[in-house]
């Protein structure tokens, strides 16, 4: 009779594997908060604020932040070129690739094309 309420017990009490990892969730959460990563934010101006020396300014005047705003458009623009540079090079590549199918297929055709008006 003991054996078979501990068998329920056991079965009561075991954790599925969606509980376990909802407590393992839980317990990195509460790691991230006692460390303070999770009341860390992402300061986008940071880099370029200091690459202007303006990071211990708390307040900008409108010349300071114009440069600042300029500085972040121009980044902004470079990695956009960059980007489509790249998308340039693999478009050409792919053309390149669908330019030599197309030409193995016609070869293709004009063979088997040769192959049936020969018999």
């Amino acid at each position: 009779m003991q054996h078979v309420e501990e068998d329920i017990f056991s079965k009561i009490l075991e954790k599925s594997i969606y509980e376990k990892a909802r407590d393992k969730m839980k317990q990195s959460q509460v790691k991230k908060e006692e460390s303070g990563e999770s009341n860390k934010t992402n300061d986008y101006l940071a880099p370029i604020l200091k690459k202007l020396s303006l990071e211990d300014k708390n307040d900008l005047d409108e010349e300071a932040a114009i440069h600042v705003k300029n500085e972040a458009l121009k980044n902004l623009k470079e990695r956009l070129l960059t980007r489509a540079e790249i998308i340039q090079k693999r478009l050409v590549e792919e053309q390149r690739k669908l330019e030599q199918a197309f030409v193995s297929y016609n070869i293709y055709l004009n063979n088997i094309f040769n192959y049936n008006r020969n018999p």
